[in-house]
């Protein structure tokens, strides 16, 4: 039964005091917000690490005017091991609009139906963070146009774009100049303009990526004696890099963030992404991946989408793919940790024998 006085729910988590930057994907967001007729849902997709729940819930809480009836907010932790099932979600968002536990349906559908009942005529926001795929997802979407659904996502849940109408928007790292925004929101103006070259330097072994930028100045916090030039030398050894981009807490780390998108992968996209650590530079081919993963060139097409689905790499014109740094670092790492060494000898010369083929057409 639906609640004659269903309370208001403000669920958002505080936003980011120091957020900072993101111009082009709000600009892009206010665009989507203002179309007729307006989506009712917009998805959020980047890598680990890349400040899209600080996007979505810096956005979100401009758009309170916008959404008078409230603002739902569940992390469905898509990535963790279990991650939330759609029902345990709809039955935390059908308590917070006042329905009694006793009234809440067992089965997934009858909560998603009484859960958009509920929302019909209202303006709410729903945020989903973290979510794992279209399946979990879609259960959670308003169906009616006064509300709009926000997911963030390390995929691009294209499921939800191609049948349920959803908008993709991309999110990377940092500007340049945002990164280093951000860097003197956290240490100060003056220490990073007492040495903006190493500054810049810092931004550059972070990849630009929020989560190794934060991790990086609360370490620097902590020692505001530490010339910023001698941390971004300790950053500049690849072999040292992954392990200084770590806080004390375990989940507080770009390695632990990489290593949550790599689990979720298929067996033979996890493969891949293993032997491309062996190839030294950022940008790979097509051909060349083949040859390291010693398979046909049609099934490692299927595994290098599911890898730019992941946001682990993004496809370039004419069949060349770009990884960040420390994403080639944390390939190279796995590498070593789960192929042996005559495998991945074996990689190499695969890869060797490709590069002197193709050597005459390359010029």
């Amino acid at each position: 039964p639906r609640p004659a006085a269903p309370p208001r729910v403000a669920q958002l988590p505080p936003a980011v005091v120091d957020f900072c930057g993101r111009a082009r994907e709000l600009a892009v967001l206010e665009q989507h917000l203002d179309r007729v007729p307006r989506p009712h849902c917009l998805v959020l997709a980047g890598g680990g690490g890349t400040g899209k729940t600080s996007l979505a819930v810096q956005w979100a809480h401009r758009l309170t005017a916008e959404f008078p009836d409230g603002q739902l907010f569940v992390d469905l932790r898509g990535f963790e091991r279990p991650p939330m099932r759609a029902g345990t979600a709809l039955s935390a968002f059908l308590r917070a609009l006042g329905v009694p536990e006793a009234a809440i349906p067992d089965s997934v559908p009858e909560r998603a139906a009484l859960y958009r009942s509920l929302l019909a005529g209202r303006r709410m926001l729903v945020v989903l963070d973290n979510a794992g795929t279209a399946e979990q997802t879609r259960p959670l979407l308003p169906a009616t146009p006064g509300c709009l659904a926000v997911v963030t996502s390390r995929r691009r849940l294209s499921g939800l774009v191609v049948r349920d109408g959803a908008v993709l928007v991309g999110v990377g790292p940092l500007t340049p100049g945002d990164a280093l925004r951000l860097l003197a929101n956290a240490l100060g103006p003056q220490r990073i303009e007492a040495d903006k070259p190493a500054a810049r330097e810092l931004v550059r072994w972070c990849d630009g990526l929020p989560l190794a930028l934060r991790i990086a100045a609360a370490r620097l916090m902590a020692h505001p004696e530490w010339p910023l030039g001698w941390w971004t030398r300790k950053l500049a050894d690849e072999r040292r890099r992954l392990q200084e981009l770590s806080a004390h807490d375990a989940d507080l780390a770009v390695e632990a963030s990489l290593y949550l998108t790599y689990r979720a992968l298929s067996s033979g996209a996890a493969r891949l992404f293993r032997v491309l650590g062996l190839h030294p530079g950022p940008r790979v081919g097509e051909l060349d991946a083949a040859a390291l993963a010693g398979r046909d060139v049609a099934r490692t097409r299927r595994h290098l989408a599911e890898l730019c689905d992941a946001h682990l790499l993004e496809e370039q014109p004419q069949g060349h793919y770009v990884r960040p740094e420390l994403v080639r670092l944390y390939a190279a790492q796995r590498a070593v940790a789960e192929e042996t060494r005559s495998d991945r000898d074996l990689a190499v010369r695969r890869l060797l024998d490709q590069v002197a083929r193709l050597r005459p057409a390359r010029g």
